[in-house]
C-alpha cells in the first residue's frame, strides 16, 4: 500500500476475509466502497471488532479504527418500496428505524401519526390510498386514508399479533396470521368484512385480491371468497 495509507482487514459472516487499503483522510463510506468492490457485494453496512455499527460520515480515525484493524461487512437487505395512488414508502428491513414517506398526506404521505411506531419494518403493502406495515414483533401499524384501510379499531389492532403476510383490495386490508387465520379491515364494499366466512377462514396458506374482493387460499385446496 502506498505510504501512509491504512490497512484494514474486511471480514464476512462467512468467514471469508480481505485487505483493503485507504488514506488516513479516508471515511468510513470509503471504506465501505472499497470493501464492496474488492469482495463484490450488494449494499452493506460496517461493523467493528466490538459489535458498533460504524457511521459512514466518520472520518476512519474518529471510527476508532487502526492500521491492522478487523471489521465485519454485512449485508443490507434489498431497500423496497410501496405506493398508493398518491404517495410513496420506502424502507429497508435492515435496519431499525427504517420507513419513509412522502407525497400526498391523505394517501399515505405523512407518516406524523405513526412514525415512532414504525420500527422494524419487514413488509409493506397498500390500497389505494393507504399503507399497512408488518413489524418485527408481528403486530401492523396502519396509516393514511381511513376509507382506505389506514385506520383500524382498537378490536382489529388486538387481533393484529403473529401476522405472516398482508393482501389489500382497493380500500381494505387482510393479514394472514400465524396460525392460518385472517383478520380484515378497511372499507366493507371491498373485502374489509370477513365476518360471512369468518369460519372457513382457518389454515388460510394465501391470500389474493382483486380491486374490490378476496380470495384465500385453505390448506385443504379449497378456496373462499368474501
Amino acid at each position: 500500500s502506498c505510504l501512509g495509507d491504512l490497512t484494514i482487514i474486511v471480514a464476512l459472516p462467512s468467514g471469508r476475509t480481505t485487505e483493503v487499503s485507504v488514506s488516513q483522510s479516508a471515511t468510513v463510506a470509503d471504506l465501505r466502497a472499497t470493501a464492496v468492490r474488492a469482495l463484490q457485494l450488494g449494499a452493506v453496512r460496517i461493523i467493528s471488532a466490538d459489535g458498533t455499527v460504524l457511521d459512514p460520515t466518520l472520518p476512519i480515525d474518529r471510527a476508532g479504527l487502526q492500521s491492522g484493524d478487523t471489521v465485519t461487512a454485512v449485508a443490507l437487505p434489498p431497500a423496497k418500496l410501496a405506493a398508493t395512488y398518491g404517495a410513496f414508502a420506502f424502507w429497508s428491513s435492515g435496519t431499525s428505524t427504517n420507513l419513509t414517506a412522502w407525497g400526498d398526506r391523505e394517501c399515505g404521505g405523512n407518516l406524523r401519526r405513526v412514525k415512532n411506531s414504525l420500527v422494524d419494518v419487514q413488509e409493506v403493502q397498500s390500497s389505494s390510498s393507504a399503507f399497512a406495515a408488518i413489524l418485527a414483533n408481528g403486530k401492523v401499524v396502519a396509516w393514511g386514508d381511513f376509507e382506505g384501510g389506514g385506520e383500524m379499531t382498537q378490536g382489529v389492532k388486538r387481533k393484529l399479533q403473529n401476522v405472516q403476510h398482508l393482501q389489500s383490495t382497493h380500500s381494505a386490508f387482510a393479514a394472514i396470521l400465524e396460525d392460518g387465520s385472517v383478520v380484515t379491515w378497511g372499507d366493507k364494499r371491498a373485502g374489509g368484512n370477513s365476518s360471512s366466512v369468518k369460519k372457513r377462514l382457518k389454515n388460510v396458506q394465501q391470500i389474493q385480491a382483486t380491486e374490490w374482493a378476496f380470495a384465500a387460499i385453505i390448506s385443504d385446496g379449497s378456496v373462499v371468497t368474501w
